[in-house]
C-alpha cells in the first residue's frame, strides 16, 4: 500500500513516497519526539499534512495519512478503535502546524475537534481566506487553491507500481495531501503582502526544497526489531469513528478520462523547478512508467474533492500495461 508517486506540475516535479506504518511503530516514533530530534527548535512551526479516507477495499478500515515533506505515513485503524495515546499526543502537539483539506466534511470520520485540530486553524481553505482576506476561499476547490496560492495550473501523477489499479485511490490521496501541505506551507510561511495568484518562484521553490530535510527525522528514527513498551490508555482516550457516508472520500482523480500519453522513460527530478526544456531528461530511466493519474489542467474539468459535486462515473482512468499498451480501469 502506498509506494512511489512522481508528481509533475507546471511549476515543479517531485518524487513522493507513501509508507505504511504499523500503529505501534509510529507510537515509538512519537515517543522519540521525532519531529524535534535532540531538542531541535524550528524557526517556525513545522507543517504536517493530515488527511483521512476509507480503505478502498474495506470501508470499515480508516486510513490516516500524514505528510512529512515528500514522505507520507499511512496508518490503518478499524472503526471504534482507540487512537493510541502517543499518537493522540502527537496530533495534539501545539508545536506542530497541521494542515488539511475538506476538514468540515471529514468530522464524522475522524475526531479532529477532540484533538484540537479546529477547522479554522487546519483547513487550507480557511487559512487562505484569512491570508488573502477573501471569505470565498473557504469554498474553493483544491484546484483553485493550487492555482491561486501556488500558481499551479496542471498536475500529473505518475506511478511505476506493477499494480497501480489496486492502490490508485491511495496514490491519488498522497498527491493531493502533498499539494495541501505545500499550500499550507506557503500560506503560513509566506509574506502576506506579497502573496497573490502568482507567487514568486524563488520563494516557493526554497520552501519546497526544505521538505526533504523535514522528513529526515521520520525515517532516521524508524528501527527494526525494536521492542515497544505498552502505554496504558487514559480515561477519555480518543476513538476513531467510521462515518456513514461511503462517498465522502472518493478518489479525487476518479471520473476524468486521461489518455496514457507517451512517458518516454522520464523519471521526474525530485524537488527541482518545473521550468525545464524537454531535452533535459534523465537518461537513467529507459523503462516506461506504468500508469498515469490525471489532475486538473487548463481546458479540462477540475479535479473533484469532498466539497465538489458528484460527477459522472462513466469515465475511467487509463494506464499503460507492462507491454506499453493502454488499458482502462476505474477507482472504486
Amino acid at each position: 500500500m502506498g509506494g512511489k508517486v512522481y508528481l509533475k506540475t507546471d511549476r515543479f516535479e517531485v518524487k513522493l513516497e507513501g509508507i505504511t506504518f504499523k500503529p505501534k511503530d509510529f507510537e515509538y516514533l512519537c515517543r522519540l519526539d521525532f519531529v524535534f530530534p535532540d531538542g531541535k527548535v524550528w524557526d517556525r512551526p513545522p507543517v504536517v499534512g493530515i488527511d483521512v479516507m476509507r480503505h478502498p477495499r474495506d470501508p470499515s478500515v480508516l486510513l490516516l495519512l500524514l505528510c512529512f515533506g515528500v514522505g507520507v505515513v499511512i496508518l490503518r485503524f478499524s472503526g471504534g478503535e482507540p487512537l493510541p495515546v502517543p499518537i493522540c499526543k502527537f496530533l495534539s502537539d501545539k508545536r506542530i502546524q497541521f494542515v488539511g483539506f475538506g476538514i468540515p466534511e471529514k468530522q464524522e470520520l475522524f475526531p479532529f475537534n477532540q484533538l484540537g485540530l479546529k477547522t479554522r486553524k487546519v483547513d487550507v481553505g480557511y487559512l487562505a481566506a484569512r491570508t488573502l482576506k477573501d471569505p470565498k476561499c473557504k469554498k474553493w476547490e483544491m484546484s483553485e487553491l493550487a492555482r491561486r496560492v501556488l500558481g499551479i495550473k496542471k498536475m500529473v501523477g505518475l506511478t511505476d507500481a506493477s499494480s497501480p489499479e489496486r492502490h490508485a485511490q491511495i496514490k491519488s490521496a498522497i498527491c493531493k495531501l502533498f499539494i495541501t501541505s505545500t499550500i499550507g506551507m506557503v500560506l503560513l510561511n509566506g509574506d502576506d503582502s506579497k502573496l497573490d495568484a502568482s507567487p514568486k518562484r524563488s520563494s516557493f521553490l526554497k520552501n519546497l526544497n526544505s521538505l526533504h530535510s523535514f522528513a529526515e527525522g521520520l525515517f532516521k528514527g524508524r528501527k527494526k526489531n525494536e521492542k515497544f513498551q505498552d502505554v496504558d490508555e487514559v480515561e477519555g482516550s480518543v476513538c476513531v469513528q467510521i462515518g456513514d457516508d461511503d462517498d465522502l472520500f472518493s478518489d479525487g482523480f476518479h471520473g476524468y478520462a486521461s489518455s496514457a500519453a507517451e512517458v518516454e522513460g522520464q523519471i521526474l527530478r525530485s524537488g527541482e523547478g518545473g521550468d525545464h526544456d524537454d531535452d533535459e531528461v534523465s537518461d537513467a530511466t529507459k523503462i516506461p512508467l506504468k500508469g498515469i493519474l490525471k489532475c486538473p489542467s487548463t481546458g479540462l474539468k477540475s479535479c473533484k474533492s469532498v466539497r465538489w459535486e458528484e460527477e459522472s462515473q462513466s469515465e475511467a482512468l487509463k494506464r499503460a500495461n507492462s507491454k506499453g499498451r493502454n488499458v482502462s480501469f476505474k477507482c472504486c
